[in-house]
């Protein structure tokens, strides 16, 4: 699938970890913060207003049993014509919201959002915390 050379990154954590220990190392470490909507917290490097300057990462942090992400990172897989459209999507979506990350996020959303939930329907349990 055709997609922006961005590095993206799921890290889930516990509910009591120290967010502001995590978000301190990371500025120190020149990313900027970023609070998406589905995210506790997200980390990004790489953004300038002239638009992309090395290679741009994306750590979403999450609370642990998440999973959303894998969900349809497998529902794509299994189904390469959802694919093919959420890359037409994309594609669509990467000149109009050039240089505004959030709006090209909350543009695909309802898209992400709807095949997620069809995979949490067809794939039940599939990710369980290990004990």
């Amino acid at each position: 699938m055709i997609a922006k050379p961005t590095v993206d990154v799921l890290l889930e954590v516990i509910e009591d970890i120290d967010i502001e220990a995590i978000t301190e190392k990371m500025l120190d470490e020149g990313y900027v913060v970023n609070a998406a909507k589905s995210d506790i917290i997200t980390f990004i490097k790489g953004y300038t207003p002239r638009g992309f300057e090395g290679q741009a990462v994306h750590i979403h942090v999450r609370n642990y049993e998440d999973w959303g992400e894998l969900y349809f990172r497998d529902f794509l897989i299994l189904y390469p014509d959802v694919a093919r459209e959420y890359e037409k999507l994309k594609m669509r979506l990467k000149d109009q919201f050039l240089y505004d990350r959030d709006g090209y996020t909350e543009e695909k959303g309802q898209f992400i959002q709807k095949y997620t939930e069809q995979a949490r329907r067809e794939f039940p349990n599939r990710y369980y915390p290990m004990g």
